[in-house]
């Protein structure tokens, strides 16, 4: 419809063609095999003796970087969305888009206080009554942002905070998605469950984000988690293909969760997949992504991916990268000490499974005894162990 149209259009318009031209970019890397979208957007180059107006260039370096993340070159997208964040004579719109695709960008690449810093500073921009559709991409590169800097209690606050003003990101066919999301990460099954049950009869019916293959492998990694094997298994099976060409961070983080999801029946095979992921984000600089692959693979006893996750953790930033460089560093050293640090830094950003499998390992390389260092490790693992579980919980055992 849109190749039917073009004959029609005028390219001296410049906004018009340029907004466009952009819609078609973006459709060819969603649906096309053989077009290129970014000769779309290379095309637009003004004629000489022409030039654009600051909004309309605005938008056409946001499209390019935009596709850039798309195609998982979170590394070169970061410099031109940066420049756009500050850059003066464009709309504000425009210019939030950028702040939330770089805080994005920064956090995928490992520089997670660089991304937290930029959000906080342009906070209020963020926060602006945007239409809805703006507002919803915000909110969701936003969201993707903790998740990916590791900070899951910030992520979930950010979804409590934003639930009530948000309803095309958070409410609706794909509302339960983001809870499951962190629950999952977190290892919390049964709340993991509880949110994608719904979310998933949901997007049978009604998945315009094409979401329906994440929601699918999360919820089978939560029934393994809670040890209902069959259950996995069957949302294994049915887990759908996307309909259209994903985001690269949409489809690996779906493909991770599916690896996790038969960890148990291939563990050697789902550790290899995972460190075969890793070396690929960490070779495209996704260095967040390669981290949390090292980090599941080291936590399913290779020590190789640990080797990995101790060389590649210090060169990030943000907590959640110090709390892994410990430990990788603590389970390759046995220090129970540099593991205890690892398992209170996970359980503050809300890493619950991590936290456990940690404070676990404290106990089986503190000497005789203990003391003081195998009380703190017992607090955090048995405050993880409530959490993981529901019938684990305070509540359940008094009642």
């Amino acid at each position: 419809v849109l190749r039917a149209a073009e004959t029609g259009l005028d390219p001296g318009r410049r906004n018009t063609w340029v907004a466009i031209m952009i819609l078609k970019a973006a459709l060819l890397r969603s649906i096309s095999k053989s077009d290129d979208p970014a000769l779309v957007l290379a095309g637009l180059t003004p004629p000489d003796g022409v030039a654009d107006s600051p909004e309309t260039s605005a938008e056409i370096d946001y499209a390019t970087a935009e596709l850039q993340l798309a195609a998982g070159n979170y590394a070169g997208a970061v410099q031109p969305l940066t420049a756009l964040a500050v850059r003066r004579g464009i709309s504000d719109r425009t210019r939030a888009l950028a702040v939330a695709a770089a805080a994005e960008a920064l956090a995928v690449t490992g520089k997670a206080g660089a991304a937290l810093h930029l959000v906080e500073e342009h906070w209020g921009l963020l926060r602006a009554p945007f239409p809805a559709p703006d507002q919803s991409i915000i909110l969701n590169r936003l969201f993707y942002a903790f998740y990916a800097a590791g900070d899951l209690k910030r992520a979930l606050r950010f979804v409590r905070e934003n639930t009530d003003s948000a309803e095309d990101a958070y409410h609706g066919t794909a509302g339960e998605l983001v809870w499951g999301v962190v629950r999952a990460a977190a290892g919390e099954s049964d709340a993991a469950i509880e949110a994608l049950e719904p979310a998933v009869s949901q997007l049978r019916f009604r998945d315009p984000q094409d979401l329906l293959p994440l929601a699918a492998a999360l919820l089978s990694y939560a029934h393994g988690l809670s040890g209902n094997t069959a259950r996995a298994s069957v949302y294994q099976r049915l887990a759908p293909r996307f309909r259209n060409r994903p985001f690269w961070h949409a489809a690996r983080v779906t493909e991770f969760f599916r690896i996790l999801a038969r960890q148990d029946r291939e563990k050697e095979t789902a550790a290899r997949a995972l460190v075969q992921m890793a070396e690929e984000a960490e070779a495209r600089g996704n260095v967040s992504f390669a981290l949390g692959c090292y980090e599941a693979a080291a936590s399913r006893g290779d020590l190789g991916a640990a080797a990995q996750l101790a060389r590649l953790a210090p060169k990030a930033t943000g907590r959640w990268a110090e709390t892994l460089a410990s430990y990788a560093k603590g389970m390759l050293g046995s220090d129970p000490w540099v593991l205890l640090e690892a398992a209170e830094g996970a359980a503050q950003l809300g890493h619950h499974l991590l936290a456990h499998h940690a404070a676990g390992q404290v106990r089986t390389v503190s000497p005789a005894g203990g003391g003081s260092i195998a009380r703190r490790a017992a607090a955090v693992e048995n405050a993880a162990y409530r959490r993981l579980l529901r019938e684990n919980s305070l509540q359940n055992m008094l009642a």
